[in-house]
């Protein structure tokens, strides 16, 4: 079909669709328009033909058309009329047999010899270079695929989340393995594309490349140019993500959603892109809780490594380093053994610091605290432990003091910019500190520092550009600069990072392991404590990461804080009570009482009834009593059944004194639930259900609600009312009122009682003698 139409151009090739459909059997429509039409209503128009009429539909507008123009079959063909030297032609545009054969025989639908090197280069790209200074083995080589877990906890490999067709964020904390999965998946699926066709297509960028501000399609083009383009003989086209095959869907492979501070522009063009079905996103970043338009991904988990996988990297590590002395494999187990002692979830990047520790010096192994710092300074030491002096002073100057040029450049990109270059901020630090290269040296001084920083170890080459070999050393180093400072500098650093935030809980939980570092070089509950009364919302999480740690008083006052107060949301109230009970089981008790009544936290109520029965004792026997009160409470059908599924045990006298004692002494909770409890609570101990009787507000009110609701215990708590000299004389003849016209006889017994009282006046009694005769008459 050809259109010369200009307006309305969606409209006129829906018509033209429908026209042509109708005439028989059609397997493809090809339009050519005069007019141009943006990218996303095609993709539009293209989904809507497939599942519409079961049709691939091809629009050839003046931007297509353009692009094919400079593809290689274009290039040669124009190349043959005009008559031109094919030796002109550049090598970048020759199209290769092999590529011709591949593309016929596994694209046959819609060959496309381009993809075959870009497939050939995606194989071999694998991991980054990770040798630091020629200690470590390709890491490449020691891979080992981890399940993930499922929002149903059930463990599935990748292959088969991709399967369930839903876009993934795939979470897991700092050295898990993300970047090196995404990087697996993209160079097994190539490989397996360059013999037989399969499920995804894989395209491998990073978080950043989205991040761009461009038209998703761009930026991925882009991303593609600067993860590939140095290995292309030729760069992809701007089509290069047209469908290589109907069967087949676009993998789109981003890493490091944690690493950019544009987080919510990455999250933005993906989002827009979620009704494309052409394309299938797997992005790869540390837990996050992002407020997005919808929710258009699965959230999995990498599985940690178990003890089998532990054993097996370590082995093949000593075997692929060459160093293969039973002294330094049992050096590195005995430091991930200590690990697991530690509360350590082993990952890729503890077992890679524990070989290079044991491989370098055993001793020193055996010798290494298993706290988080302690772990990155052996192995940071035990690295740049084999830089070489060079008999030049401004290399050794800088080789020398490796460790305080690496913590500047870490600040600077932590703190202030994330993408200043590495290499700049190290030569303005050694400009900074007096180290001038020697005349012969100054031309190619750059390339000096450089290398230095490559030598070390800790810094590595991801093509042009310089990074630590790991992005939580950049952390780690960051970390160093602030060793002295009080918490308040550091929550004062913490919330100046250039990272964009959905909340002010992100701000912590995305530096879960920044803390971590932090928490090793102070007192750790003050400084917890610190970070629940600044961030609320994260003291949930906070616990979560780091209860394991010896918690005490500062931390448990400032999550009770956070529990009582009103003006905090209900949510993160929750939290922190659920946060208490996981530092101490009857911790928080009357709170987490007080909000599982609370019907606005939905979600979060069931969890916290169900904490406070397993608890048993006098905590469930609250529960239970609660729970059957209606109190003309509003039912809600959905979960009210569930939760009094909870409630099916038997209290023992004992557990139901203890509840009831609870509720009266939550004075959040409703007045009338405290008086019903007091008034239960007779038969148990009339004294102590007086005594927390009379913390009520008003309690010459509340025996009204006893009058009406608990006839069998109001008696025994209102005599006492009436017999207690504590209580002003107005409240006392309130109170015998309340009775004058259901028990004439007990108020008049009462009111004489009253009147023998040495407190009463003279004018009180007379008062009294009047009241009593005006009843008896």
């Amino acid at each position: 079909m050809c259109t010369i139409q200009t307006d309305k151009l969606m409209t006129k090739i829906r018509s033209d669709l429908a026209r042509i459909t109708a005439g028989g059997p059609v397997d493809v429509v090809y339009a050519f328009l005069v007019a141009d039409l943006p990218i996303a209503r095609i993709h539009v128009l293209q989904a809507e033909a497939k599942a519409k009429y079961g049709i691939t539909l091809e629009i050839f507008d003046g931007p297509r058309l353009a692009t094919m123009m400079a593809t290689t079959d274009f290039a040669a063909t124009a190349f043959r009329w005009l008559r031109l030297d094919p030796r002109m032609l550049s090598t970048a545009a020759r199209t290769s047999d092999e590529a011709k054969q591949w593309a016929t025989a596994v694209l046959s639908d819609q060959p496309r010899p381009e993809l075959h090197q870009y497939l050939k280069v995606l194989r071999n790209v694998g991991e980054r270079d990770l040798r630091a200074a020629d200690r470590i083995p390709d890491l490449d080589s020691l891979y080992q695929p981890l399940a993930l877990t499922g929002p149903d906890s059930r463990s599935r490999t990748w292959e088969q989340a991709l399967a369930e067709g839903d876009h993934l964020v795939v979470t897991g904390s700092a050295g898990a393995g993300k970047s090196a999965l995404l990087r697996h998946i993209a160079t097994t699926l190539a490989n397996q594309w360059l013999h037989e066709p399969r499920p995804w297509f894989p395209v491998l960028v990073q978080a950043r490349d989205l991040a761009s501000g461009k038209p998703l399609e761009q930026a991925l083009h882009a991303g593609i140019e600067r993860t590939l383009g140095s290995r292309l003989l030729r760069r992809p086209d701007l089509d290069f993500l047209d469908r290589p095959s109907p069967s087949t869907r676009w993998l789109i492979l981003v890493d490091g959603l944690d690493e950019t501070h544009d987080r919510r522009e990455v999250l933005d063009a993906v989002e827009a892109a979620m009704d494309d079905r052409q394309m299938q996103f797997m992005i790869t970043s540390r837990p996050f809780e992002p407020d997005l338009k919808r929710d258009w991904y699965v959230r999995h988990t990498l599985q940690p490594f178990d003890r089998s996988s532990l054993d097996r990297f370590i082995t093949e590590w000593f075997a692929h380093s060459g160093a293969g002395s039973a002294v330094r494999r049992g050096a590195a187990q005995d430091l991930v053994d200590r690990l697991d002692d530690a509360d350590w979830e082993p990952n890729p990047l503890f077992a890679v610091m524990a070989c290079v520790i044991a491989d370098t010096d055993p001793a020193s192994a055996h010798a290494t605290s298993t706290s988080t710092s302690g772990i990155y300074s052996a192995f940071v030491d035990q690295v740049v432990a084999g830089l070489e002096s060079t008999r030049t002073h401004a290399i050794d100057a800088i080789q020398d003091q490796i460790h305080r040029l690496l913590e500047s450049v870490a600040s600077h990109r932590y703190f202030d910019d994330p993408d200043a270059s590495v290499l700049d901020l190290a030569l303005r630090w050694a400009e900074e500190h007096g180290i001038e290269p020697p005349d012969p040296l100054r031309a190619g001084w750059a390339h000096i520092v450089r290398q230095v920083l490559l030598r070390s170890g800790l810094i590595i080459s991801d093509r042009d550009e310089l990074m630590f070999f790991h992005p939580s050393l950049q952390e780690y180093y960051a970390a160093r600069t602030l060793a002295g400072s009080s918490p308040q500098e550091w929550l004062d650093a913490l919330e100046r990072t250039p990272y964009w935030y959905e909340t002010r809980a992100d701000i912590v939980l995305s530096q879960t392991t920044f803390l971590e570092f932090l928490l090793d070089r102070t007192n750790e509950d003050a400084f917890v404590a610190a970070v629940i009364d600044a961030f609320p919302e994260a003291a949930e999480r906070m616990i979560e990461h780091y209860g394991l740690r010896n918690l005490g008083d500062p931390t448990t006052q400032a999550l009770e804080t956070v529990a009582a107060d009103r003006h905090e949301l209900v949510e993160d109230r929750a939290g922190a009570a659920k946060a208490l009970a996981a530092l101490d089981p009857k911790a928080g008790v009357l709170f987490r009482l007080e909000l599982s009544m609370n019907l606005d936290l939905e979600d979060e109520r069931l969890p916290l009834i169900s904490s406070l029965i397993r608890l048993g004792g006098a905590p469930a026997a609250a529960m239970q009593w609660l729970i059957f009160q209606t109190w003309d409470r509003p039912v809600d059908s959905s979960a009210e059944s569930e939760i009094r599924s909870l409630m099916a045990f038997v209290a023992s006298d004992k557990d139901k004194a203890g509840g009831l004692r609870l509720i009266a002494k939550m004075t959040a909770l409703p007045e009338r639930w405290r008086v019903a409890a007091c008034a239960d609570l007779v038969p148990y101990g009339a004294a102590e259900a007086y005594r927390l009787f009379l913390t009520t507000d008003q309690p010459q009110l509340a025996l009204l609600e006893l009058v009406d609701s608990r006839p069998d215990c109001w008696p025994t708590l209102h005599q006492r009312f009436v017999r207690d000299n504590a209580n002003s004389f107005v409240d006392r003849m309130r109170a015998i009122e309340l009775i004058e016209d259901d028990d004439p006889d007990r108020a008049v017994k009462y009111y004489r009682e009253l009147g023998t009282s040495p407190l009463v006046t003279d004018s009180q009694r007379a008062a009294i003698d009047a009241t009593v005769e005006e009843l008896r008459s």
